[in-house]
């Protein structure tokens, strides 16, 4: 729900946009303004009644830590 929150505010936000665009042209349309105001409060709303979710950090990079790592212990060990 979350990632669906987040689209309903950007077609929220777009719509405003429209609006403003729609204003400039002389030709004003406030269905879009109200239609875009919705959505984004919509959107707001699924965003924060849905959870985080709780997904473990991306593992870049994972084989040069490893060998930085091992690196740091074999200097470590020579030095003693």
């Amino acid at each position: 729900m979350r990632r669906f929150g987040n689209f309903l505010i950007l077609i929220g936000l777009l719509l405003a946009v429209l609006f403003v665009f729609s204003d400039i042209a002389k030709s004003t349309d406030f269905t879009l303004l109200v239609v875009g105001g919705v959505l984004v409060l919509v959107g707001f709303f699924l965003k924060a009644a849905s959870p985080k979710s709780s997904t473990e950090p991306a593992q870049h990079f994972r084989i040069l830590r490893k060998r930085s790592k091992n690196d740091d212990q074999n200097q470590r060990n020579s030095t003693l």
